[in-house]
């Protein structure tokens, strides 16, 4: 053999060899991505959803229940302060000299006061 020959077979050799190398390579970058594809694809489709995983409630249907719910006891609170003064102005009205401060039934839980904080101590 030559030894044009022995360097050529030497060069196609590392030639293959690092052809070989760049294909496995590119086979295992191929897998990882097709593997973060189907991540991606997944976390769109969860956060498409907007279900918590726990509940399975909408996410976007909770916060709109729970504003909801912030809205009612906002006018329940307004109704509530409403009643409270209308009862504190016809008590007043009804016995002026005999009137209590605090006014607590055991059945009731609500407490009726001429002091606002009072009521918030109570309740």
């Amino acid at each position: 053999m030559h030894p044009t020959q022995v360097m050529c077979w030497f060069q196609n050799k590392r030639t293959q060899l690092r052809s070989q190398s760049k294909r496995e390579e590119n086979e295992l970058l191929k897998s990882e991505n097709n593997m973060l594809g189907a991540q991606i694809q997944h976390f769109i489709e969860v956060l498409s959803k907007n279900i918590c995983p726990q509940c399975g409630v909408s996410s976007s249907q909770q916060y709109v229940d729970e504003n909801i719910l912030r809205s009612e006891n906002i006018h329940l609170r307004e109704q509530v302060e409403q009643m409270e003064s209308t009862l504190r102005s016809y008590m007043a009205r009804a016995n002026p000299q005999n009137l209590p401060t605090t006014f607590e039934d055991s059945q009731n839980p609500f407490v009726i006061s001429q002091n606002p904080q009072d009521l918030h101590k109570h309740a």
